[in-house]
């Protein structure tokens, strides 16, 4: 493979890592760690670093290391206030515009989603829980919303992967996503966004909360 290749994915393969909290906060890592784990050569590992340093994932130390960083309080609370802003914004204009077939698509990942919690199965609610959330974006026929929203869905995945991994699966949120999706069925624009806006608000507040008692922040 061409060293441009291999930069590229040991970037993917570092970042999904964190992203998963498989490298964890405040986790100590060196060069050579990486190169034993992922099974590529130093060049591509340090450009892979210098990447995921720009973009916020680590922090590099002369002569101590590379760290993982996660969020301030701060940071969190400000990745929540822009999705409960942008997604109460989308779930309104999916209610106004929403097909048939639409309905029928989120209708069977907020299924899919039930079942997963029903059968506590964690890693089929998380993607579920993904889906329903991205289909909202994209149906939203707003391309800046999608595109916003991608820039901080990595940082709402890694928050939301850490959050589960503490508390179990949430019943909670189970049916607010049922609330939010019935709301998109009835085509009620007003109700399907102060529901999904009283989702994010009540998800940000308890993850803040949770993480303070953990001292993560």
């Amino acid at each position: 493979m061409s060293r441009k290749i291999l930069a590229s994915e040991a970037y993917k393969r570092i970042k999904s890592r964190i992203i998963n909290n498989r490298f964890y906060p405040d986790i100590h890592l060196s060069e050579e760690k990486l190169m034993s784990i992922l099974k590529i050569g130093r060049t591509p590992i340090r450009e892979a670093i210098v990447r995921l340093k720009h973009e916020g994932f680590l922090t590099v130390i002369p002569r101590k290391g590379i760290f993982i960083n996660f969020f301030s309080e701060s940071e969190l609370r400000q990745i929540y206030e822009m999705a409960e802003a942008l997604e109460g914004m989308a779930v309104k204009l999916v209610a106004q515009r929403i097909t048939e077939k639409r309905r029928e698509r989120l209708e069977r990942v907020v299924e899919e989603m039930e079942n997963a919690f029903e059968n506590n199965d964690q890693k089929k609610w998380v993607a579920s829980d993904i889906r329903v959330h991205r289909l909202i974006q994209q149906m939203s026929g707003n391309k800046y919303i999608s595109e916003t929203m991608a820039l901080i869905n990595e940082r709402i995945k890694r928050i939301r992967t850490l959050w589960l991994q503490v508390q179990g699966l949430p019943a909670k949120s189970t049916q607010e996503h049922r609330q939010i999706v019935e709301a998109i069925e009835r085509r009620d624009p007003a109700m399907a966004q102060k529901f999904m806006q009283e989702h994010m608000e009540r998800v940000r507040k308890e993850i803040i909360s949770i993480f303070r008692r953990m001292k993560v922040f």
